[in-house]
């Protein structure tokens, strides 16, 4: 551990479900339990979590919680905290720049940052290089995962004519599709959007509506 004994951190926990969340997926209960394990073994106080359960690392966006531990941080009237705990760089965020730069604002404010799975305790340069290649590599295998994920929904729609069920509107019914079976033998079910013939009418009539100005 990087800090003395009787330090105060805090915690930041991040969870995906997404196409990020690749084999990770250890959500942010398990990981403020790992946290706090970590402090009860070399005597830190953890005065605060900041916990983003189901956001995505790509951008700050929908992160309200890690935007709320950077202003406690960095506040004009700093608290007495000595630094911020992670379970994995991976769930400070992937995307690099806004990583290194979220990070050296803290270290310049005085804090140290650590994460459980990547152990690094020498701040020398070199343990910085480290950990900007752990950010980098983050955002790379967030890129991979979303364009393998892209190229799966293409194939999907060009071979079965599916789409997530997710991204069917209203006005339109989702209809299952029979893909054949995944590795472990389950069915794979897609679904097709096709009209839905109840709501035909009145969405004939709400597009007629809006095309005269109508609300």
């Amino acid at each position: 551990s990087p800090f003395a004994k009787g330090d105060k951190v805090v915690a930041y926990c991040r969870y995906s479900e997404g196409d990020e969340q690749g084999l990770k997926n250890t959500s942010t209960d398990e990981q403020e339990q790992a946290i706090r394990k970590f402090c009860s073994e070399n005597g830190l106080e953890m005065v605060r979590v900041f916990a983003d359960p189901f956001a995505s690392g790509r951008s700050v966006q929908g992160r309200d919680h890690y935007l709320e531990m950077l202003s406690f941080l960095l506040h004009k009237k700093k608290p007495d905290v000595q630094g911020v705990v992670l379970w994995d760089f991976e769930r400070y965020g992937r995307n690099y720049d806004q990583a290194q730069l979220d990070a050296t604002r803290l270290r310049m404010a005085g804090y140290k940052i650590y994460s459980l799975q990547q152990p690094i305790v020498d701040n020398s340069p070199f343990a910085h290089v480290l950990e900007a290649m752990y950010f980098a590599s983050a955002q790379n295998q967030s890129d991979m995962i979303s364009a393998d994920v892209k190229r799966a929904l293409q194939h999907n729609f060009l071979t079965y004519k599916v789409i997530p069920r997710s991204c069917i509107p209203d006005g339109w019914s989702a209809v299952p599709v029979d893909m054949g079976v995944y590795s472990d033998g389950s069915p794979r079910i897609g679904y097709k959007a096709e009209p839905d013939p109840d709501m035909k009418e009145d969405i004939r009539n709400a597009i007629e509506a809006r095309l005269q100005g109508k609300p």
